[in-house]
């Protein structure tokens, strides 16, 4: 590990009950890992208590992440495409564009964030009394319920990051991890080191007690 980190990557930890071949298909923008192997013990012990799981970890190449908040599974592009419009990160053009290609209508006029988000799950991060620069309509209904998605729809979401400078995300998991993750764009930032198997949850229990 010692040699990785000289390398300049973060030694990091995932959770999951698939084998990591499989990894890239996950929903949303990418891989979830944690920083701390408590915070994917933590993982483990809300998702996996009656199923098999392996704890992997890695060293992950990521240079500049884009830092976020909490916004859940990031696999929601009416949320995620808020945020970062709302933080200047994209520009109208670019929001609208990325909006019609998840399905929104071309329709658009500024209207208040709250006013689109009929799903009720706004996280609370700080809008700055920020405008939405599209007002969904009863058609975009489908739109504003997306999440899910496979990891390849959001390759245009990626790509444009990246042209920005940012190789990944970076938030505070506030939920089933409690401490710091990152969101990886691509399966080839991440060289597997270690990799343990667990029936379940229970097992896990009993080695670290």
């Amino acid at each position: 590990m010692k040699i990785y980190r000289l390398a300049g990557y973060k030694i990091v930890y995932h959770v999951t009950d698939k084998d990591f071949s499989e990894i890239g298909g996950n929903s949303g923008l990418g891989i979830h890992v944690a920083k701390d192997k408590s915070s994917a013990l933590k993982f483990a012990s809300e998702w996996y208590s009656k199923s098999p799981f392996y704890v992997m970890q890695f060293a992950m190449n990521m240079t500049n992440p884009l830092k976020t908040p909490d916004l859940g599974m990031f696999n929601s592009p009416s949320r995620f495409l808020s945020y970062l419009w709302d933080e200047q990160i994209i520009t109208d053009e670019e929001y609208l564009e990325l909006a019609r290609k998840f399905g929104a209508s071309d329709q658009s006029i500024p209207t208040d964030y709250d006013d689109y988000d009929q799903m009720g799950q706004r996280d609370d991060y700080s809008l700055s009394g920020g405008k939405a620069p599209i007002e969904f309509n009863a058609e975009d209904t489908v739109f504003l319920q997306k999440e899910g998605l496979p990891y390849e729809d959001w390759e245009t979401v990626r790509q444009l990051l990246k042209k920005k400078g940012y190789d990944g995300l970076e938030y505070e998991n506030r939920v089933d991890a409690n401490g710091t993750c990152y969101v990886v764009f691509y399966p080839s930032q991440l060289i597997l080191i270690g990799k343990k198997y667990y029936s379940s949850a229970i097992e896990l229990e009993l080695e670290l007690h």
